[in-house]
């Protein structure tokens, strides 16, 4: 009985529900004023030999997006939000593969007429933008318009006098700029307006004080409080205009995906833009003064609702009423009534606030004398009919109802006005008369009503069209700011949340179900109590033994490969090193960028290739080894081999597996494989122990055992995953790569207290004239000192900051030291030389990378021609345009260029010329002990000295260390040198008395 409840409640859960969010409630009402984008009717459909072709020959398509909240966050492997999840439904029916490419909002119509993007999505629609672009004929989703301010404001909800005089940030040219305008001016206030590009520049500007809120779409924001939402407004695709081969793809994807699902569109809206959890509850100055009187409401509740019942505690209304309690600062009283008409009463007599829930119509509520609040569900009603029967509802059919269902049956009658209902005093009753056939259906219990009964042999459940919106009725008597906060809070709980809620609460075992029926009809149960009781014993004991195998089989089965997982491996590896002295190999195993395989193939491809490898891996176990998937494409394997040379050899034909899989996959394919050894003897902890209570204390060491030497292996697999490579590879772990892990490990864990404590420092190497030594500049380089002293050295900490992004602070800290030590010199009246900072790409590459830079230097007020930045030719090679925009924007600022590290490994020529440097330091490898002597080295040094002085680029050379070298390159015509010949670096101090005691160049 329980089992055939649930699973039809949550198909009852699964169906489409009535598009609920803001973006389906203003549909309506925004048809008279709004114009949909028409570009002309045309069909495209999408048949399933179609759909099949589609995905035989993908077509890659290119969509340009701009970082918006909600609708596009993120990049690269990591990009998500409202809009990929549209793009990834649309491609079920196009078999389009998507090529995400990031731009600016003013960049997005000549990136459509160039065709260096095919599509984008998130754009509002105006006549003049109609006249650019090829709408959409669907809406693709709708955004509100909400006023954010810090979370840490004391502004509050609607606090008109306090947005008077706000510095407001917008999107350059967003709709919403105007919007804000006629709400402004209806509401007699004013505001000073900002425009940015991206969404995450608003957010900086508000972190740093620039502005005093931002207008975005989404009502989640970081760090952030919404403090007004003042409209919502339909947003859709964009193609080039006159666009006649992709939209028409897109408006027919769409309409076959809102017939196939028509909630869709709102269940995105709910999971992206309508996110709540996270998002504070804001109130009005009237409602927070209220709240702090802390107020108490009287619930009504009717004793025959199941889900209401607070002896219970985890029934449905209850969970939900004590969720609105935590949320709101309300707190609630429970008085229980006889009947659902009794609660009624009570809010019109005034001994009670709120009840459970009421139907929100107007005329109901007027009939009844009540108020309502926010409808916070909507319940589908559901029919219990007789099978082979040809009636259906609405066709003047008899239906049932209990005198608990009089919000119900109103519903109900408002869907199917023509047919005739007849209410019961309970269940049991309205059962009865089904099977008489005094009636043709009787209403299937809704959340609120008793959950006990099933419907009878030849019974059979009917969807309805019918549904039921839940509301809480009030009293006339009740504030009116209990209403508004209540409804407040209801309105950031989304649907997700009150399904889960619905899910968890149900009855949980027939058990349970008894002893609210016990709890309700007590006479009754005595009769039977002794017989039902060992019953109830045998049955729970049957269901408990076969649940804990089933939870048993779940705990210890990936779902994926459907084979052993982790905690299988770790208990079976326990018991198997216990069993005797033998050598075995335990392997970390990891498929690289399978992240990458999921976002380009699907992750029904990666979940085949996947279960691939795990069907292999395991043919290749023998029988008393081990193999399992752990997750995240990681597999783990315990082997025993006799050497180490018989481990290679297996090794190398469980690579083979990769070859494999790129030939069925059509994808590369490689392997990385930590190894640790646990040599004969080195049994898992806790063997020696006696006794059940010792055994499982013994068999819970052993796992322990193991899990540490899966540590190992995983710090050997690491290693090749830092080394990086396209082939398959494996490494034993070793005393040297847990060494270089712990100390790596010691660095992350010191670092972000080193930076906090002032333990780097930044140390100045000058440049120099080499034909009269005068100083030319300095380069800013980074030391870091511990607290006793010990000098930690930048190979030490510098490639691992690189990797985990440290770096970034690292660099920000060296700009801002710099720009402080110019602007102390020129308050003082001294001379200062170009100081050039090195940069690293996590910070180049990052968004608003050179506002960064030149607000540092504007906050110090420091002449930009002062600094100097330096980048490696390789960091080109990762994106060129866009390392080619932002030497640019730091060329127009006034900011030097330096290309660092010329001539270490690949250098090209087009560097000379393409990229518009100023000046270009050589390696200090062209100077290494025995490069020196070459002739060749000179000649290479000569030439490029010359080929540089035509494009006005000037040559510095590193690594200056000797006088035959100075002279050597004077006579090559460099111009600069940089080296320990001429000093080595030194701190700031140092390096004002170095300053002071040169003359700088003569430009």
């Amino acid at each position: 009985m329980l089992r055939k409840f649930l699973t039809f409640f949550l198909c009852l859960l699964l169906l489409p529900l009535p598009d609920v969010s803001p973006a389906a409630s203003r549909e309506g009402s925004s048809a008279k004023n709004f114009t949909a984008p028409a570009n002309g009717t045309s069909f495209h459909f999408f048949s399933p030999e179609a759909i099949l072709a589609n995905y035989r020959k993908p077509r890659i398509i290119r969509v340009g997006y701009f970082d918006q909240h909600g609708v596009f966050e993120g990049e690269g492997e990591q990009l998500s939000g409202y809009a990929v999840a549209l793009f990834t439904a649309i491609s079920r029916y196009t078999g389009w593969e998507y090529e995400w490419v990031r731009i600016r909002f003013d960049e997005l119509a000549q990136r459509l007429n160039d065709g260096s993007i095919d599509i984008s999505c998130g754009l509002s629609f105006t006549p003049e933008r109609s006249k650019v672009f090829t709408y959409s004929r669907l809406r693709a989703g709708y955004e509100n318009t909400c006023l954010h301010v810090a979370r840490d404001s004391d502004m509050y909800y609607m606090d008109i006098e306090a947005f008077n005089g706000m510095r407001i940030g917008f999107f350059n040219d967003s709709l919403q700029y105007g919007v804000m305008e006629q709400f402004a001016a209806y509401h007699g206030f004013s505001f000073r307006a900002l425009f940015f590009e991206e969404s995450s520049e608003m957010a900086q500007a508000l972190a740093e004080g620039r502005i005093d809120g931002y207008v975005d779409g989404v009502l989640r924001g970081k760090g952030t409080k919404v403090v007004a939402t003042i409209s919502t407004d339909p947003f859709f695709f964009v193609t080039r205009k006159g666009d006649t081969e992709i939209m028409p793809q897109v408006n027919e994807a769409m309409r076959q995906l809102l017939l196939n699902h028509p909630s869709f569109l709102s269940r995105l809206y709910d999971s992206y833009l309508n996110v709540t959890s996270d998002v504070p509850v804001v109130f009005t100055r009237s409602e927070s003064r209220w709240l702090a009187t802390n107020p108490v409401l009287r619930v009504a509740y009717s004793r025959d609702q199941d889900m209401m019942d607070p002896t219970q505690g985890s029934t449905f209304f209850y969970t939900f009423l004590k969720m609105l309690e935590r949320q709101s600062g309300i707190r609630f009283i429970f008085v229980p009534q006889d009947s659902y008409d009794d609660c009624l009463r009570a809010l019109v007599e005034g001994t009670a606030d709120i009840m459970t829930d009421v139907y929100p119509k107007t005329s109901f509520l007027r009939s009844q004398g009540i108020l309502c609040g926010k409808i916070f569900y909507n319940a589908p009603i559901t029919l219990v009919g007789k099978i082979g029967k040809p009636r259906a509802p609405g066709q003047k059919c008899t239906v049932g109802f209990t005198k608990e269902m009089r919000s119900v049956r109103q519903a109900y009658q408002s869907t199917y006005p023509d047919d005739i209902t007849k209410v019961f005093a309970s269940s049991e009753e309205c059962r009865k008369a089904f099977e008489k056939g005094d009636l043709d259906f009787y209403v299937w219990p809704y959340p609120a009503s008793s959950l006990w009964d099933e419907p009878p042999k030849d019974g059979i459940l009917l969807p309805t069209r019918a549904m039921y919106p839940m509301a809480l009725g009030v009293s006339p008597q009740t504030s009116p700011y209990a209403i508004s906060v209540l409804d407040k809070v209801i309105s950031t709980t989304n649907t997700s949340t009150i399904d889960t809620m619905l899910l968890t609460t149900a009855p949980e075992s027939l058990l349970s179900m008894s002893k609210r029926f016990v709890h309700r009809h007590v006479l009754e149960s005595l009769l039977g109590v002794a017989l039902l009781v060992g019953l109830l014993i045998l049955f729970a004991a049957w269901r408990n033994r076969r649940r804990l195998a089933d939870l048993r089989a779940v705990a210890f089965t990936d779902p994926v490969t459907r084979g052993p997982n982790r905690g299988k491996f770790l208990m079976d590896a326990a018991r198997l090193l216990q069993q005797g002295e033998r050598r075995f190999y335990l392997c970390t195993l990891n498929i690289r960028k399978l992240k990458l395989i999921n976002r380009v193939c699907g992750l029904r491809t990666g979940d085949s290739l996947i279960r691939f490898c795990n069907r292999e891996f395991t043919l290749r176990t023998r029988h008393g080894e081990l193999a399992a998937y752990s997750g995240s494409g990681r597999y783990l394997l315990l082997w025993h081999c006799a050497d180490d040379a018989e481990f290679g050899q297996r090794m190398t034909e469980l690579f083979s597996v990769a070859e494999m899989a790129r030939k069925l996959y059509e994808r590369p394919v490689s392997f990385a494989c930590g190894v640790y050894v646990i040599r004969e003897g080195a049994e898992a902890e806790g063997t020696d122990l006696d006794g059940d209570a010792e055994a499982g204390k013994g068999a819970r060491d052993g796992e322990r055992s193991v899990a540490r030497y899966l540590l190992y292996a995983d710090t050997a697999e690491a290693s090749i995953a830092s080394a990086g490579g396209y082939r398959s590879q494996f490494l034993f772990y070793n005393e040297f790569i847990g060494a270089r892990q712990l100390k790596a490990n010691d660095i992350e864990n010191r670092m972000v207290r080193a930076l906090e404590q002032g333990e780097f420092l930044v140390f100045l190497q000058p440049q120099v004239c080499l034909a009269d030594r005068r100083l030319h500049g300095a380069e800013a380089l980074i030391r870091w000192q511990g607290p006793d002293g010990k000098m930690i050295y930048p190979d030490e900490f510098i490639p691992l900051f690189e990797q985990n992004g440290f770096i970034r602070e690292l660099d920000l800290f060296v700009l801002d030291t710099v720009c402080s030590w110019i602007r102390r010199r020129l308050d003082d009246g001294k001379k200062v030389p170009p100081i050039s900072i090195n940069q690293s790409k996590a910070l180049f590459f990052h968004a608003n990378y050179v506002e960064t830079v030149l607000g540092i230097a504007s906050r110090h007020d420091v002449p930009p021609h002062l600094l100097h930045v330096e980048v490696t030719e390789s960091m080109a090679w990762l994106d060129e345009e866009a390392f080619i925009r932002t030497l640019d924007a730091l060329r127009r600022a006034g900011i030097g260029l330096s290309l660092d590290d010329f001539g270490k490994g690949y250098s090209s020529m087009a560097m000379l010329h393409s990229f518009g440097f100023d000046t270009i330091k050589l390696d200090r490898a062209f100077l290494a002990p025995g490069q020196e002597k070459q002739r060749s080295v000179w000649i290479i040094i000569s030439s490029l000295v010359d080929m540089a002085r035509r494009l006005g680029i000037e040559i510095l050379c590193e690594g200056v260390e000797t006088e035959d070298q100075l002279q050597k390159l004077l006579a090559s015509h460099c111009k600069y040198g940089q080296g320990y010949l001429f000093s080595p670096p030194m701190d700031l101090e140092a390096f004002d008395a170095y300053v002071d005691a040169h003359e700088l160049e003569r430009k």
